[in-house]
């Protein structure tokens, strides 16, 4: 979130400018939560999850996890996350206590009757493991989709597989890149209620921005880039993920 700290103003006008009614922040520990619960009482349009993401999972004591719970009851807080596993490179959390983590804040938002943001990082097989674990000792989330898997990265069958559990699948900004052909046949093959797009700002900013800071208006970009493979109006692609959106995160 620093990354914005000395433009967040015009960051978020450039966002209603490009037509977003609402934007949600995700924090990484608690110390970030805390922060994007402050942002999204700035402002109107933002709104907030709550998580421990991989990379700070053995922070995740049970005093964390107390006051994770905690937050989690603000009015702006509309999901628990970015949650998840990676296992990208060495020197990360070990396996087993990412995965300890992962469970133990799926299990907090089953709790709550919060949807979860899913981060996926070169674990496929072990996140899917998880997820449907979760999914058959949590009942509930009826009337709304159990969450979204996040900058999604795997091939369509997976997409298949989560979309069958109750979930929403992401596409951000690599759609737009070269080689990301697996990612664009998610975006045409995933019926379009069951898709969301993300800039994950400001990270993986889509063509021809690539290489610079990503940022909340720049959704436009991946939006334009689904419609286009699947051969749809770019109106009916906003208005379908927003409704999806709304879904989702209980937007008013």
């Amino acid at each position: 979130m620093f990354e914005f700290d000395a433009d967040r103003d015009e960051v978020i006008a450039r966002a209603r400018v490009a037509g977003l009614g609402a934007v949600v922040t995700m924090g990484v520990d608690l110390a970030s939560c805390r922060r994007a619960i402050q942002l999204a009482e700035q402002y109107d349009i933002v709104y907030a999850a709550v998580g421990f993401h991989p990379y700070a999972a053995a922070e995740l004591d049970s005093k964390a996890l107390s006051e994770l719970e905690g937050l989690c009851a603000h009015p702006k807080v509309v999901a628990v996350g970015e949650i998840g596993l990676d296992f990208h490179r060495e020197g990360l959390p070990p396996r087993p206590v990412q995965q300890q983590t992962l469970n133990r804040q799926l299990d907090l938002a089953a709790s709550v009757g919060l949807p979860v943001a899913v981060h996926d990082r070169e674990a496929h097989e072990e996140t899917l493991e998880s997820i449907r674990a979760w999914v058959q000792r949590s009942p509930g989330y009826e009337d709304r989709p159990r969450g979204v898997m996040h900058c999604f990265s795997g091939d369509v069958d997976l997409a298949r597989e989560y979309v069958a559990m109750g979930f929403l699948v992401s596409i951000a900004g690599p759609i737009t890149y070269p080689k990301s052909d697996q990612l664009r046949q998610v975006a045409r093959e995933i019926e379009l209620e069951s898709l969301l797009i993300e800039t994950d700002c400001p990270y993986l900013t889509p063509a021809p921005y690539r290489g610079k800071r990503n940022e909340p208006g720049h959704v436009g970009l991946v939006a334009a880039a689904v419609a286009l493979e699947r051969g749809t109006e770019l109106v009916t692609v906003e208005e379908t993920i927003g409704r999806n959106a709304r879904r989702l995160f209980r937007l008013p």
